[in-house]
Formats: C-alpha cells, sequence, structure tokens
C-alpha cells in the first residue's frame, strides 16, 4: 500500500516537463524527454496506436445485437471527459502559443491543427561549424548513411536531408535534380531523389524512413546550390521519420562518421588511380570534379559505386 502511495506521490524533477499523457492522467509518471516533439516519439506513438485500437473496438461492440456486453470504454471517450487544464495541446505545452486544448485525444499525426503549425513557417536552414575531415567538409552533429546523404534533426521532430560534401564534389556542378513529391513515403536504402550532369544521372540513396514534408524549391531552379553548400542552402527535402530510432542505428555519427569519410576518400584516391589514371596527391587531397575525365556511363558507374550503397 505504501509503495502504490508512493508512486501516486511522485514529484516532477525541477527543470523537467510533464508528458502530454501524464498531464491527461492515462499514465501515472512519465516526464517528456523530446521537447514535446511528439511526432517523432515512440512513446507517443504507441499510446497514439492504443487509442486507436480501443475506439475501433468501441464501435464494434456498440454495434452488436442481443448481447450483454457493456460497451468497451475507451481512452478516446475518458480524454473528453477531462477538465481543460488536463488537455493542453503541446503547442502550448511549449509556450508557443497562449491556449490551445487538444480535441484530438493526443492523436498529433491525424490533427489539422498540429500540420497547420508544422506548415506555418518554411524549413529554416541552420548555420553549421563546419570541420575537415580527409579534406572534406563535415558538420557536427549530423548522421550520414553510407551512400552520402545526411540527416538532421530539427526542431518539430522533422529531419532534413542531403547530400555530403564528398558526393557533392565526386559528381561535380549539377544540370539537373528529380525530387521526390511532398507526401511520398520513402525509405532507408531505397532511391531517394535523382542527381543529372547533362545527359548523365546518378541515384542517391534516402537515409531515412518517412514521409516527404517539404522539398527545397531553390535547387530545382538551381542544384549548383548544392556544390556551392551542401549543408546549408543545398539541401534536398524534410521528412517526417516514420522508424527515427532503429534507422538511427543505420547511420554514422561523431568520430563514426569521421573515420569513415577518412575510408571512403582513401578508397575514391586509389579508384581514380586506377580507372582515370590520375595520381593522388600526397596527404589524399580531396576530389573535386571527375566528371571531365570518364564518358557517361563510366562516370554514372563510377559514381554509383559510392553513392548507391546499400
Amino acid at each position: 500500500m505504501a509503495e502504490q502511495t508512493d508512486k501516486k506521490l511522485r514529484l516532477v524533477p525541477a527543470g523537467e516537463r510533464k508528458c502530454i499523457w501524464m498531464e491527461a492522467g492515462a499514465v501515472s509518471y512519465k516526464l517528456c524527454t523530446n521537447n514535446y516533439n511528439c511526432s517523432s516519439c515512440q512513446f507517443d506513438h504507441a499510446l497514439s496506436e492504443k487509442a486507436r485500437k480501443e475506439e475501433e473496438t468501441a464501435k464494434v461492440v456498440g454495434v452488436q445485437k442481443d448481447t450483454r456486453k457493456k460497451e468497451a470504454t475507451t481512452w478516446v471517450k475518458e480524454f473528453k471527459k477531462l477538465p481543460a487544464h488536463q488537455r493542453k495541446c503541446r503547442y502550448m505545452a511549449t509556450g508557443e502559443v497562449a491556449y490551445k486544448i487538444c480535441p484530438n485525444a493526443f492523436r498529433c499525426g491525424e490533427c489539422s491543427y498540429d500540420q497547420m503549425m508544422q506548415d506555418r513557417l518554411p524549413p529554416a536552414v541552420i548555420p553549421q561549424t563546419l570541420k575537415k575531415v580527409a579534406g572534406y567538409a563535415q558538420p557536427e552533429n549530423y548522421y550520414f548513411h553510407r551512400g552520402h546523404s545526411w540527416t538532421h534533426m530539427e526542431y518539430g521532430g522533422r529531419i532534413r536531408v542531403g547530400m555530403d560534401d564528398f558526393a557533392q564534389r565526386l559528381v561535380g556542378s549539377l544540370t539537373g535534380i528529380e525530387l521526390p513529391k511532398v507526401g511520398e513515403n520513402l525509405y532507408q536504402g531505397s532511391v531517394g531523389w535523382t542527381i543529372a550532369r547533362d545527359s548523365s544521372k546518378a541515384k542517391l540513396l534516402s537515409p531515412m524512413d518517412g514521409v516527404i514534408t517539404a522539398i527545397n524549391p531553390e535547387i530545382e531552379k538551381n542544384p549548383s546550390l548544392i556544390s556551392q553548400d551542401p549543408y546549408g542552402k543545398g539541401w534536398i527535402y524534410m521528412i517526417e521519420p516514420l522508424n527515427l530510432r532503429k534507422n538511427l542505428k543505420d547511420l554514422l555519427y561523431g568520430d563514426d562518421a569521421n573515420a569513415w569519410l577518412e575510408d571512403e576518400a582513401n578508397r575514391l584516391l586509389k579508384r581514380i588511380e586506377t580507372e582515370v589514371g590520375a595520381t593522388a596527391h600526397d596527404g589524399g587531397s580531396p576530389v573535386s570534379d571527375i566528371y571531365g575525365s570518364l564518358e557517361g556511363e563510366e562516370w554514372a558507374a563510377f559514381v554509383n559505386e559510392f553513392l548507391l550503397t546499400k
């Protein structure tokens, strides 16, 4: 009995914030560890799915005839009975809006207001501190796919995606790009977008499972932005992740990403010496553009070896 009482009386530590599900009384104790970015929170996904299934079960039970079963009590119905102070929208919890009560049992993915808030501003490009790894620019706090695409977590749980400095140096100045459509589902390791250099094309892989929420309209008009600023104005698209935790395990970060890039730089220089006939400078100078040294099909095969890595 004493243990049960202690659980009910647990206090929120100073500086911490209650999870919205705790605020609503759906769980006895849960602190928010994701800055109210519910769309990328596995705990929120699990509770939302549970609420959805309970609601569906209630509908089935409610239409059954000749049964003594009592209609199922669902979380959604209980939610509507809660006082307003327990149904704060996550944007009220973060202070972005002064007053907004959740009408949707915290199922943010199905909420038109949440979608409006997500889309209210275009994705802002956040300046990054770059360092050199084997001569190539490498930002901190980015995750890298072995196909030389990158991901960066942004406010609201969305992920910004682009191609790294190694890839843009490998392909050189682009003349075209084929982007996915907003609302399209992409999967980690599947083709995310296609780049063109004159009549030659090469594909790059999506680093993350998810739904496209925005594309960069500027690179459609000026693909050379990718070469000029691959980690800033040359970003490719924004994605709402579907399997964030699982996908991150297959990406490279920090020292692992640096070591991988050094290996890739060395591998590229050896391939250039063998295939192109150029001699690598001591110290491993970064490649800037091999397009001029190869014919179209040779270039595509060479580029795909590094960019279409499964």
